[in-house]
């Protein structure tokens, strides 16, 4: 809005007029946050083709926990025959004197 008196304001009865206009910015964005649409595209795959790899990966360390448990019940075992301590009758368990 401009006031009267002034060069630009026009020659109206009620000597106030008005201007509007808009800025547009050419260049690169400089927003660090802002990425394009190819670069979302390929962050997404890696995001994917991770997911995929944790999942392997959880799956493996799973199984290795339960072959760990299994084989350490296993080991307890053999240290109670070994120390003549497993009173199992389906052992054969031999004393040595």
């Amino acid at each position: 809005m401009t006031m009267p008196g002034q060069d630009y304001a026009g020659d109206f009865e009620d000597q106030f007029s008005a201007r509007a206009g808009f800025v547009w910015k050419l260049g690169k964005a400089t927003k660090p946050s802002q990425i394009t649409m190819k670069d979302k595209k390929v962050m997404e795959k890696k995001i994917e083709s991770l997911e995929k790899e944790n999942k392997t990966i959880l799956s493996k360390n799973q199984k290795l926990e339960n072959k760990l448990s299994t084989l350490m019940a296993r080991l307890e075992r053999l240290e109670k025959v070994a120390l003549g301590d497993l009173k199992s009758k389906d052992l054969a368990v031999y004393s040595l004197k």
